[in-house]
């Protein structure tokens, strides 16, 4: 595992900050999302899905990660 200094935590804290806010405000469409995205490529119908101009089709959250960390 690499090793950050602390002149370095931003380069960590503020992406991860960021992932995680958008993990956050797809969590309540998440399903709806995956279940949209199965046999469609359609952008337009998996933002509508998300409510959002943006969308996750990975089956992953940060739950799941946190999970899976062991």
């Amino acid at each position: 595992m690499k090793e950050f200094g602390a002149h370095q935590y931003g380069r960590v804290i503020l992406p991860m900050t960021v992932l995680r806010r958008l993990d956050c405000v797809l969590k309540p469409t998440k399903q709806a999302v995956l279940e949209k995205a199965r046999g469609t490529d359609v952008g337009p119908i998996l933002e509508a899905a998300a409510g959002q101009h943006f969308y996750n089709t990975s089956r992953y959250d940060f739950q799941k990660l946190l999970g899976d960390a062991g």
